[in-house]
């Protein structure tokens, strides 16, 4: 069994399509936006802490019938993912973890002392 590619077109919608068109698809993506989970699509930091949004090529899972091809990392001060079915509502969960994080007071790295008592 097959895994189903799916590529962006222009208004970011996913279409279905084979690996040919994938690879030629790929081959427009920029270096710095491409990555081993798929295309990023933005990248922000807030409160030492990353969010990143990114295209897959492939679904991680389904929402009713829907491919759940967009996914948000928070990772740093806090760790969150997000799965998405759409462009638009990635963008939208992107910002949203931007919000959340502009609300919390940022927390000063950590540092282990390795001293035994």
């Amino acid at each position: 069994m097959s895994q189903q590619l799916y590529i962006l077109d222009d208004d970011h919608q996913a279409i279905p399509v084979s690996w040919g068109k994938y690879d030629e698809w790929e081959a427009r993506i920029k270096r710095e936006d491409k990555s081993v989970l798929g295309m990023r699509l933005r990248a922000d930091t807030v409160n030492n802490t990353s969010v990143t949004t990114y295209f897959l090529s492939t679904p991680i899972g389904f929402f009713g019938r829907k491919p759940q091809l967009w996914i948000t990392i928070a990772s740093g001060s806090v760790n969150v993912e997000r799965v998405y079915s759409s462009h638009r509502a990635a963008i939208s969960g992107h910002l949203n973890q931007l919000r959340e994080l502009r609300k919390v007071p940022a927390l000063a790295p950590c540092s282990i002392d390795s001293q035994s008592a």
